[in-house]
C-alpha cells in the first residue's frame, strides 16, 4: 500500500511520462542520468486542517529538474512539464499546483531548470 505522499509523487511522474522524449526518475540515479530527463525531489510536506477522523489537507512542494545537454531543448521541455502539470491538476485529483520557483543551472555539458511546485490535495481515512 502505497503512502498519501508516495501517491502523489507517483501521479506526477505518470503523467510527466507522457511528454515525449522525456525520461522521468522518481529517484535520481546514482549514476549518469539519460538525457533529456526529468527527476523529482520532494522539499516538504504537511498534514493540516480539514476533519481529522475523515479527510485532512496534505500539502507539498516537489522540485522537478529538467536535463538536457542543450538550451533550447530544457526549456522546451520544461515549458511541457509546467503546462502538463497545470492542465491535468483537476484530472490528478489536486485542489491546486503552483509554480512557486523556477531556475537555471548551466552545468558542464549539460542544462538544468529546476522547478519548485506546491501542491495541494486531500488524504480521505478510511
Amino acid at each position: 500500500m502505497s503512502t498519501p505522499i508516495q501517491t502523489v509523487e507517483n501521479t506526477i511522474a505518470e503523467k510527466l511520462r507522457e511528454i515525449t522524449g522525456l525520461t522521468v526518475y522518481e529517484v535520481r540515479p546514482a549514476h549518469a542520468l539519460v538525457l533529456p530527463s526529468a527527476t523529482l525531489t520532494l522539499i516538504l510536506g504537511r498534514m493540516h486542517g480539514g476533519f481529522p477522523d475523515a479527510m485532512q489537507y496534505l500539502d507539498l512542494v516537489m522540485q522537478i529538474d529538467v536535463w538536457s545537454r542543450t538550451e533550447s531543448q530544457m526549456r522546451d521541455l520544461a515549458d511541457k512539464v509546467l503546462m502538463k502539470l497545470y492542465q491535468a491538476r483537476t484530472e490528478m485529483g489536486f485542489i491546486d499546483i503552483a509554480l512557486v520557483n523556477m531556475r537555471d543551472l548551466p552545468e558542464e555539458e549539460v542544462w538544468r531548470r529546476y522547478l519548485y511546485f506546491r501542491i495541494e490535495t486531500t488524504v480521505s481515512k478510511s
